[in-house]
């Protein structure tokens, strides 16, 4: 009788905290404004915060624009266009840059206030989206048929390539360690790099998940 009371006693007290927890994520969550961008053609497929210069940017797939949005004015302050079939976007604070990948193989890199083309950086067909990581100020991302592409935010260029045994889909780094887990395109794998030694190191199968 005793454990039944005690694991009710157990089971309210998670039911409570649960409901708290829900309540506190709800009120976090409530809607204060928005910023209309306009007519939109396609998916958003890529968000960077510039928090310094209280900027939002915005990237439209569909329609090859970039708007950055002024969040103290809460209005698009500027739009850039022509990239055409973007693949994702980038931003490394350190040196206030912002990276986009096109679908004509290039990362454009942009810079200033108002955002300016700075330079670009050539890598090939089939980029995919661009992930920042700021222990090493590097940015990865899949491209061509089987390599993950390393850009140096540092020095504004491309510095390495991992090589894998499969087409590289969706990329995750992972958090406080070293390692990129890839999905490949076509199979039930997920390939693993090490990004220190800058290589594959393994890949396990999904099965039928």
């Amino acid at each position: 009788m005793v454990r039944r009371r005690a694991l009710k006693s157990v089971f309210v007290a998670s039911l409570l905290v649960l409901a708290g927890f829900r309540l506190a994520a709800a009120e976090l969550l409530n809607q204060i404004g928005n910023i209309p961008l306009g007519a939109v053609a396609g998916p958003i497929n890529g968000l960077a915060l510039d928090y310094a210069n209280q900027r939002l940017f915005v990237l439209e797939g569909g329609a090859g624009r970039l708007a950055v949005i002024d969040l103290a004015a809460g209005t698009v302050s500027q739009t850039i266009e022509g990239l055409v079939a973007s693949t994702g976007l980038a931003r490394a604070p350190a040196d206030n840059r912002l990276y986009v990948g096109t679908g004509d193989g290039k990362v454009t890199v942009f810079s200033g206030v108002p955002l300016a083309a700075q330079s670009g950086i050539s890598l090939g067909p089939d980029l995919g989206p661009l992930h920042y990581d700021a222990g090493s100020e590097r940015i990865y991302l899949g491209f061509g048929s089987k390599k993950i592409a390393i850009l140096d935010t540092t020095h504004n260029k491309h510095w390495q390539d991992i090589r894998l045994d499969g087409r590289p889909g969706p990329l995750v780094l992972e958090d406080g360690g070293s390692l990129a887990f890839v999905g490949a395109v076509g199979e039930k794998r997920i390939l693993v790099a090490d990004r220190d030694g800058n290589k594959q190191t393994g890949s396990w199968t999904t099965g039928d998940n």
